[in-house]
């Protein structure tokens, strides 16, 4: 192909020559026409005839000339067919060789294509990583600037802090000694209330030996005095009896005469209720009417102000069984620091003047606390069934407890509700039942747990309740 467009230039060239070679001649002979006819008329005839025979002369070249220029223009014409037909062999192999080269040019060119945006995705990408790095840069530069701050603030205030701690630590110091003489003296005080514990079962204990003895001797009394007598001693046994039973009567007021007051004044030395005690929650001996003691478990909060309560219930996992008697409701059941009933005749005595006020905390089995205050609480004594009043009611818990209130106590075996079915055998545990219930809060755990919000017209379903006392002010 190479070789063809060689051979076609150097044709092209050769015919351009040959063409500025006839235009020249035609000049020659067109110049030379004019100049000679006028140098014939004014030259001599010798010197025209030479002149006409160089004219002629010329004149012969010229046609020569002429011929050669006409076998040059034909053979610029066959050179031009040739070339024509060259041009279109080169055109047909161009056009073939570009459809080629097109045909492989194209896919490459795809992948080029392909690769390019390849290559500006990943450009993006990498400006875009280049701007959240300068972004991150920028912020771990302010970052840093802040820690300098912090540092700079932290060295200023480290002394003025270094102070500070140690006025706690000394502040810290005075407490805990503080502290180990306040548990020191509680420890001193539970002490004493065990040694009057102890000092009162003693005397208990002998009091009841006494009685042992006392009653023996008469029982020996009795026997000589039957051996001694015989028939007619009938009218005497009479005298003996009285005078036994005057004689029992006498020994154990003397008995109780000589311990009454080392009684009272153990007595004295308890706590009336939880505010008189000092020290953390836990449980305490309290006398609220001045009689036998009562173990109880106080709640003491400190913050913001010191509150103590005597806590009545408990009930957080259904370890106990509150399915109860009447009896066993009486008297109390369960533990202390666990599941509890403090039973029936303590809530009335610390009640029964009147002055007391009741809490109820509870949660949910969402976790979901509530609770419910009444300004006025107290439980009747055995003789009335141990009636309930509550009054005062403030709460999120809505006053479930009204339902209940001026009821007496039913149980499994004493049903004094006004249902027409036994609530405590059905509930499964001893309550202030009426039509049966707005509230139970000794049922069975997972099931008779019950609290009604009437603000939402609900039950609510509780897995964890605490009844607890406080005095008022």
């Amino acid at each position: 192909m190479l070789q063809l467009q060689t051979a076609i230039s150097d044709w092209s060239k050769t015919v351009k020559a040959i063409q500025k070679k006839d235009k020249v001649f035609k000049r020659m002979v067109v110049v030379n026409d004019d100049p000679l006819a006028l140098k014939v008329e004014t030259m001599t005839d010798g010197y025209g005839r030479y002149r006409r025979h160089s004219n002629r002369a010329l004149l012969k070249k010229v046609v020569d000339v002429e011929r050669v220029v006409e076998d040059l223009q034909q053979s610029q014409t066959q050179i031009k067919k040739e070339l024509t037909g060259l041009e279109e062999q080169l055109a047909l192999n161009v056009g073939e060789r570009t459809t080629q080269l097109q045909n492989e040019i194209e896919p490459r060119l795809k992948n080029l294509e392909t690769l390019v945006e390849t290559l500006n995705s990943s450009l993006l990408e990498i400006t875009t990583n280049l701007g959240g790095q300068e972004k991150w840069h920028t912020s771990m530069m302010e970052l840093l600037e802040s820690v300098e701050n912090i540092e700079t603030k932290v060295d200023t205030t480290t002394p003025d802090l270094k102070r500070e701690i140690s006025k706690l630590e000394f502040s810290l110091a005075q407490i805990t000694s503080t502290a180990a003489l306040l548990k020191e003296d509680q420890n001193n005080q539970k002490i004493t209330v065990k040694a009057l514990g102890q000092t009162l079962l003693a005397m208990q204990n002998k009091v009841v030996k006494n009685q042992n003895e006392i009653s023996s001797l008469k029982g020996q009394m009795n026997i000589t005095k039957t051996n001694l007598c015989q028939p007619n001693c009938q009218q005497s046994t009479s005298t003996d009896k009285n005078l036994t039973s005057s004689s029992k009567t006498s020994d154990d007021n003397d008995v109780w005469s000589s311990i009454q007051p080392q009684y009272s004044n153990a007595i004295n030395k308890v706590p009336k209720d939880c505010d008189s005690v000092s020290g953390a929650s836990g449980l305490y001996l309290i006398s609220p009417d001045g009689n036998a003691p009562i173990m109880v478990y106080c709640e003491i909060q400190t913050k913001p102000t010191k509150i103590a309560y005597t806590v009545i219930q408990r009930r957080i996992n259904g370890d106990k069984d509150f399915n109860k008697n009447w009896e066993e409701y009486a008297k109390g059941f369960g533990d202390l620091n666990g599941e509890f009933w403090l039973g029936n005749e303590a809530i009335h005595r610390l009640t029964r003047d009147n002055n007391t006020m009741a809490r109820i905390d509870f949660k949910d089995i969402s976790g979901k606390p509530w609770f419910a205050e009444y300004s006025e609480f107290s439980v009747a004594s055995r003789a009335d069934g141990f009636r309930l009043h509550v009054a005062g009611y403030n709460g999120n818990a809505s006053d479930a407890l009204e339902y209940q209130n001026r009821m007496q106590f039913s149980t499994v075996d004493s049903d004094r509700d006004i249902s027409n079915t036994n609530c405590a055998a059905n509930y499964e545990g001893g309550w202030w039942f009426s039509h049966c219930q707005h509230t139970n809060l000794n049922g069975k755990y997972n099931l008779g747990l019950t609290w009604f919000d009437r603000s939402r017209n609900e039950w609510i379903a509780v897995a964890f309740t605490e009844i607890k006392l406080k005095r008022k002010l």
